[in-house]
């Protein structure tokens, strides 16, 4: 029986995605996971990469090839293919600390809760410095429940979580396809179902940064603000549908409140054309507003947001307030 399914969404990825594989390979548990390498039409040296070790580790690693449709729909593909207790994702130019795989393995071989945690690191591309991030405040390898400590579902995210794959299969949904940011769906329509989880004090995941072209970067997310815009509003759309109690709906409304002020950030601060920024944003709040709960959650920002807005404080400027000792002061004093 796999025990851990890994999906890898791979698109163009040549550079990395030896390094990301490699991390996969330790005979202790070769036998006990599955890698499923999902080509989203790659035109580079990918599949070559993919191939060779499927021929090296034949029962272990598996080549699936598919036209290009976003990081969502390599998911979707993946997700129904997985054969491990449990599944995880990790991007192709990712990768994991081999040695603590094979300890999440070991733990996974007893373990029955919805969701499993650990630590994450980042490693810089170009400085080649690594920072560890590590969740304090919560007992390690404890079972918690649904209507315990969800609240600390910032934590939950791509690069910490493995969920149990009849869990999530039993979710019966889709992430939109040709749609960046969709990590948030693959998190969030989740917790809003999730009994049981448990975190690890184990760093596993090391997750890359530093490329301009990352999808995080303030260049992308003003390229694809109409992707967040189809996140978000299928959110909104999830939360204000949702028939789950408030200990379920908490965690979902926490994340929609840092995505919307995100979002706010970029249209009203960071989009180059003022005009067409303040609609964007307006349209955006038309929809937030509908939400009471999250109306009053995000106000504070918004307000914050507006005034810079009005005083033609743009991005460039923002971010130099930042990096000034007072206004550092006067924003950990306003949020």
């Amino acid at each position: 029986m796999k025990i851990l399914t890994i999906i890898v969404p791979a698109y163009n990825v040549e550079e990395y995605l030896e390094k990301t594989l490699k991390s996969f390979v330790a005979p202790e548990i070769l036998e006990l996971i599955e890698v499923l390498i999902i080509d989203d039409g790659s035109t580079d040296n990918t599949s070559g990469i993919a191939k060779r070790f499927c021929q090296s580790y034949p029962n272990t690693f598996f080549y699936i090839s598919k036209e290009n449709g976003g990081h969502g729909s390599t998911i979707n593909t993946g997700v129904p293919l997985a054969k491990g207790k449990y599944l995880k994702i990790v991007d192709g130019d990712d990768w994991v600390n081999t040695g603590v795989l094979i300890e999440l393995v070991d733990f996974l071989k007893n373990c029955s809760v919805d969701a499993v945690l650990t630590n994450y690191q980042t490693y810089n591309k170009d400085t080649q410095e690594t920072i560890d991030c590590k969740r304090k405040g919560v007992e390690f390898k404890k079972t918690y429940r649904a209507n315990q400590d969800l609240i600390i579902n910032s934590h939950f995210a791509l690069t910490t979580v493995c969920f149990r794959t009849d869990f999530v299969r039993g979710l019966n949904f889709k992430l939109q396809e040709h749609t960046f940011y969709v990590d948030e769906e693959f998190i969030a329509i989740p917790l809003l179902h999730i009994q049981s989880w448990c975190y690890l004090d184990l760093t596993l995941y090391v997750y890359l940064i530093g490329n301009v072209n990352q999808s995080i970067s303030m260049q992308s997310r003003i390229k694809r603000l109409d992707h967040m815009e189809r996140v978000i509003s299928r959110l909104l759309k999830e939360y204000s549908q949702t028939t789950a109690d408030e200990n379920h709906c908490m965690p979902l409304l926490q994340r929609l409140t840092v995505i919307v002020n995100g979002y706010y950030l970029c249209c009203l601060i960071y989009y180059p054309d003022r005009k067409q920024g303040r609609q964007l944003y307006l349209s955006m709040k038309s929809k937030v507003d509908s939400i009471t709960e999250l109306k009053q959650q995000v106000a504070k920002k918004r307000v914050f947001f507006n005034v810079l807005h009005s005083l033609h404080v743009n991005g460039k400027l923002y971010d130099s307030f930042k990096e000034n000792t007072f206004f550092k002061k006067l924003f950990q004093k306003a949020f």
